[in-house]
Protein backbone atom coordinates (compact mmCIF):
# COMPACT_ATOMS: atom_id res chain seq x y z
CA UNK A 1 0.00 0.00 0.00
CA UNK A 2 1.37 3.38 -0.95
CA UNK A 3 0.14 4.81 2.37
CA UNK A 4 2.06 2.33 4.50
CA UNK A 5 5.23 3.76 6.03
CA UNK A 6 7.68 0.84 6.17
CA UNK A 7 10.01 2.60 8.58
CA UNK A 8 7.41 3.41 11.23
CA UNK A 9 5.25 0.43 10.18
CA UNK A 10 2.16 2.62 10.40
CA UNK A 11 -0.51 3.80 8.01
CA UNK A 12 0.08 7.40 6.92
CA UNK A 13 -3.66 8.04 6.42
CA UNK A 14 -5.09 5.89 9.22
CA UNK A 15 -7.84 8.29 10.34
CA UNK A 16 -8.88 8.94 6.73
CA UNK A 17 -8.31 5.45 5.29
CA UNK A 18 -10.87 4.11 2.83
CA UNK A 19 -13.66 1.83 4.01
CA UNK A 20 -12.06 -1.31 2.52
CA UNK A 21 -9.17 -0.81 4.98
CA UNK A 22 -11.50 -0.83 7.99
CA UNK A 23 -12.05 -4.26 9.54
CA UNK A 24 -15.43 -3.25 10.89
CA UNK A 25 -16.60 -2.86 7.28
CA UNK A 26 -15.11 -6.09 5.88
CA UNK A 27 -18.22 -8.15 6.48
CA UNK A 28 -20.49 -5.61 4.87
CA UNK A 29 -18.23 -4.85 1.91
CA UNK A 30 -17.16 -8.39 1.08
CA UNK A 31 -20.11 -10.44 2.35
CA UNK A 32 -18.08 -12.07 5.13
CA UNK A 33 -19.96 -13.72 7.99
CA UNK A 34 -19.21 -12.33 11.46
CA UNK A 35 -17.73 -15.68 12.57
CA UNK A 36 -15.22 -15.57 9.70
CA UNK A 37 -14.23 -11.93 10.07
CA UNK A 38 -11.23 -12.51 12.36
CA UNK A 39 -9.73 -15.17 10.11
CA UNK A 40 -10.30 -13.02 7.04
CA UNK A 41 -8.62 -10.05 8.70
CA UNK A 42 -5.69 -12.23 9.76
CA UNK A 43 -5.35 -13.53 6.20
CA UNK A 44 -5.30 -9.94 4.94
CA UNK A 45 -2.57 -9.11 7.44
CA UNK A 46 -0.57 -12.15 6.31
CA UNK A 47 -0.84 -11.05 2.70
CA UNK A 48 0.25 -7.54 3.56
CA UNK A 49 3.19 -8.68 5.70
CA UNK A 50 4.30 -11.03 2.92
CA UNK A 51 4.11 -8.29 0.29
CA UNK A 52 5.94 -5.71 2.40
CA UNK A 53 8.46 -7.80 4.36
CA UNK A 54 8.41 -11.24 2.73
CA UNK A 55 6.88 -14.51 3.80
CA UNK A 56 10.02 -15.60 5.62
CA UNK A 57 10.55 -12.31 7.46
CA UNK A 58 10.76 -11.82 11.22
CA UNK A 59 7.50 -9.86 10.98
CA UNK A 60 5.75 -12.83 9.35
CA UNK A 61 7.17 -15.26 11.88
CA UNK A 62 6.14 -13.12 14.85
CA UNK A 63 2.67 -12.57 13.42
CA UNK A 64 2.13 -16.33 13.14
CA UNK A 65 3.46 -16.91 16.64
CA UNK A 66 1.08 -14.37 18.11
CA UNK A 67 -1.83 -15.74 16.06
CA UNK A 68 -1.22 -19.21 17.42
CA UNK A 69 -0.97 -17.99 21.01
CA UNK A 70 -4.20 -16.06 20.73
CA UNK A 71 -5.97 -19.05 19.19
CA UNK A 72 -4.64 -21.53 21.74
CA UNK A 73 -5.45 -19.32 24.70
CA UNK A 74 -8.92 -18.61 23.34
CA UNK A 75 -9.49 -22.35 22.94
CA UNK A 76 -9.86 -22.10 19.16
CA UNK A 77 -8.88 -24.89 16.85
CA UNK A 78 -5.63 -24.33 14.97
CA UNK A 79 -6.60 -24.66 11.32
CA UNK A 80 -3.23 -24.08 9.65
CA UNK A 81 -1.34 -26.97 11.22
CA UNK A 82 1.21 -27.14 8.40
CA UNK A 83 2.74 -23.76 9.20
CA UNK A 84 6.40 -24.14 10.12
CA UNK A 85 6.39 -21.16 12.46
CA UNK A 86 3.35 -22.49 14.30
CA UNK A 87 4.90 -25.91 14.68
CA UNK A 88 8.12 -24.27 15.80
CA UNK A 89 6.34 -22.18 18.39
CA UNK A 90 4.49 -25.21 19.70
CA UNK A 91 7.85 -26.92 20.31
CA UNK A 92 9.21 -24.03 22.35
CA UNK A 93 9.27 -24.28 26.10
CA UNK A 94 6.69 -22.25 28.02
CA UNK A 95 9.42 -19.80 29.00
CA UNK A 96 10.46 -19.35 25.38
CA UNK A 97 6.82 -18.86 24.40
CA UNK A 98 6.50 -16.22 27.11
CA UNK A 99 9.65 -14.52 25.84
CA UNK A 100 8.23 -14.39 22.30
CA UNK A 101 4.97 -12.95 23.58
CA UNK A 102 6.84 -10.32 25.58
CA UNK A 103 8.92 -9.37 22.52
CA UNK A 104 5.77 -8.97 20.45
CA UNK A 105 4.18 -6.89 23.20
CA UNK A 106 7.26 -4.65 23.34
CA UNK A 107 7.10 -4.13 19.58
CA UNK A 108 3.44 -3.18 19.82
CA UNK A 109 4.18 -0.75 22.65
CA UNK A 110 6.80 0.95 20.48
CA UNK A 111 4.39 1.17 17.57
CA UNK A 112 1.65 2.50 19.85
CA UNK A 113 4.01 5.20 21.07
CA UNK A 114 4.70 6.22 17.48
CA UNK A 115 1.06 6.17 16.40
CA UNK A 116 -0.26 9.58 15.53
CA UNK A 117 -4.01 9.05 15.77
CA UNK A 118 -6.02 8.28 18.88
CA UNK A 119 -7.79 5.47 17.05
CA UNK A 120 -4.50 3.80 16.10
CA UNK A 121 -3.26 4.10 19.69
CA UNK A 122 -6.50 2.51 20.91
CA UNK A 123 -6.15 -0.38 18.47
CA UNK A 124 -2.54 -0.97 19.47
CA UNK A 125 -3.61 -0.89 23.12
CA UNK A 126 -6.32 -3.47 22.45
CA UNK A 127 -3.71 -5.76 20.86
CA UNK A 128 -1.35 -5.14 23.80
CA UNK A 129 -4.17 -6.00 26.21
CA UNK A 130 -4.78 -9.27 24.32
CA UNK A 131 -1.09 -10.13 24.54
CA UNK A 132 -1.04 -9.32 28.26
CA UNK A 133 -3.96 -11.69 28.75
CA UNK A 134 -2.17 -14.40 26.76
CA UNK A 135 1.00 -13.84 28.81
CA UNK A 136 -0.97 -14.10 32.05
CA UNK A 137 -2.71 -17.28 30.88
CA UNK A 138 0.55 -18.89 29.77
CA UNK A 139 2.22 -17.85 33.05
CA UNK A 140 -0.55 -19.51 35.05
CA UNK A 141 -0.22 -22.67 32.97
CA UNK A 142 3.52 -22.69 33.60
CA UNK A 143 3.12 -22.81 37.40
Amino acid sequence: CENFDQQSRLCKIYDDRPSFCRIERFGELYGIEADDLGDTAADSCRDHIEQVYGGESLEAERFEEVQEIVRVNAGWEIVDDNSESMAGFENLSREQQLDELRKSKAQLEIAAGQAESVKAKEQFQAAIDDLEEAIATLSRQQR
